[in-house]
């Protein structure tokens, strides 16, 4: 029930702003249709090979006014499979961003997204986690304000909404339908044209759905902010806080902790094409901070090729009714041979393991994959794209080791109009 709310009001907001292009001052929209074939040699990471079949279609609309902007995209692929047909399905995936400036110091925003993944591919590449196919709904919802009480002075009110709903799995109690409330409140100022100061108080409530009952993980923090312009390229920021951390899980006696802990940070720009970004920290990963993380980010465009990666360690929500400590590392490569051939590159590397270590049932997995591509504009846009994929998906609890391969080619028509 709660998932069928939290899409109905994703997808009236949606046709609401899409019905109305007089909203827009400009406007953008892409519709595409393409069509698949795949042929994958452990479909599911199991012993069965198939080809699949699949049709794809798409739509991304940007709308923009003087005080206000919207995104919207959205991709349907319905799939069907040769021999495994209980594989059969769509995914869906839906993201809406809006903008509006109501004055000069008052600003509003959201953040939207909806996900059906059907089979739950998406979950090896997330947390390295063998779902056995059952099907996923996933969602987030993220309003926020921001004021600004004077020139120097800003502050900004946040919440968010994130659910996953495991559906049309046979076992009862594999998995745990989860929820998580966050709320977010700072305020920062100004002190010199280098350095800022700020505080920030926030609050994450998790609750797992379990055949017994509900298992409550809460995460409450008090944060002392601060940001320096150290040159021109470079950015530092740092943060202390005080956490207490609230577990109540069925059949068990309840927790309660308390902790102090650092985290810092730096932002540098190479140049106009290359940014770095790094952080490290003390304690548990937040939705508001990196407090409890260790990782950076890279971005590098340049006219004909672009780099994007990164690696990140962080505690993230399990599908079993867990947390799980993750190690994630992920790049994405494209080159730009000539106005219509482009090579690509992606991969990602996942090591997680369970927090609860006193579990006799730890759950632990490794999973790697990479996926080299390219594509061809036949016309114009008219696209055809081929790739192969290579993954590896490991149960280290379980000793089992699962070699995977995929080959595709796609083709894909876009129909953009702009006014």
């Amino acid at each position: 029930m709660k998932n069928k709310i939290a899409l109905y009001l994703f997808v009236i907001a949606g046709i609401q702003l899409l019905s109305n292009p007089s909203f827009a001052l400009k406007y953008k929209l892409v519709p595409s249709i393409g069509v698949k074939e795949t042929y994958d040699t452990k479909v599911g990471y199991t012993d069965e090979d198939d080809f699949i079949h699949s049709i794809i279609s798409g739509l991304v609309y940007d709308a923009e006014t003087m005080t206000s902007k919207v995104h919207f995209s959205g991709i349907l692929d319905y799939s069907w499979y040769n021999k495994e047909s209980e594989y059969d399905g769509f995914d869906q995936t839906y993201d809406l961003n809006l903008f509006h400036d109501f004055s000069e110091r008052f600003s509003f925003g959201m953040r939207n997204n909806f996900i059906y993944d059907a089979n739950s591919k998406r979950s090896f590449e997330e947390t390295g986690e063998d779902l056995h196919s059952v099907d996923r709904i996933m969602y987030g919802v993220s309003p926020y304000f921001t004021f600004d009480i004077d020139e120097r002075t800003r502050s900004r009110i946040s919440y968010k909404v994130k659910g996953s709903d495991y559906q049309g799995y046979s076992h009862d109690d594999t998995y745990s339908d989860s929820m998580v409330h966050s709320f977010g409140a700072s305020v920062e100022r100004d002190l010199t044209e280098l350095f800022t100061m700020g505080i920030a108080a926030s609050a994450d409530l998790r609750s797992y759905e379990k055949e017994e009952g509900e298992n409550h993980y809460d995460h409450y923090k008090l944060s002392l902010l601060s940001k320096y312009r150290f040159s021109e390229r470079t950015k530092l920021r740092f943060s202390v806080s005080t956490d207490q951390f609230y577990e109540n899980e069925v059949n068990d006696d309840s927790d309660t902790t308390r902790s102090v802990n650092v985290s810092a940070g730096a932002n540098y720009a190479v140049n106009e094409h290359c940014g770095l970004d790094v952080f490290i920290g003390t304690g548990d990963q937040t939705t508001f901070d990196e407090s409890g993380t260790l990782g950076f980010d890279l971005t590098w465009k340049e006219e004909t090729w672009n780099v994007a990666g990164g690696y990140k360690k962080d505690v993230t929500s399990g599908a079993r009714g867990y947390d799980l400590n993750r190690d994630r590392v992920h790049l994405t490569a494209e080159y730009l041979a000539s106005e219509r051939l482009l090579y690509g590159v992606q991969g990602v590397y996942v090591y997680s393991d369970q927090t609860d270590t006193d579990d006799n049932d730890d759950e632990r997995y490794t999973y790697y994959g990479m996926e080299p591509y390219l594509q061809y504009e036949i016309i114009k846009n008219s696209f055809i794209k081929a790739g192969y994929s290579y993954g590896v998906y490991t149960d280290r609890d379980a000793d089992r080791d699962i070699t995977r391969n995929k080959v595709y080619v796609m083709y894909t028509m876009t129909f953009p109009y702009e006014k």
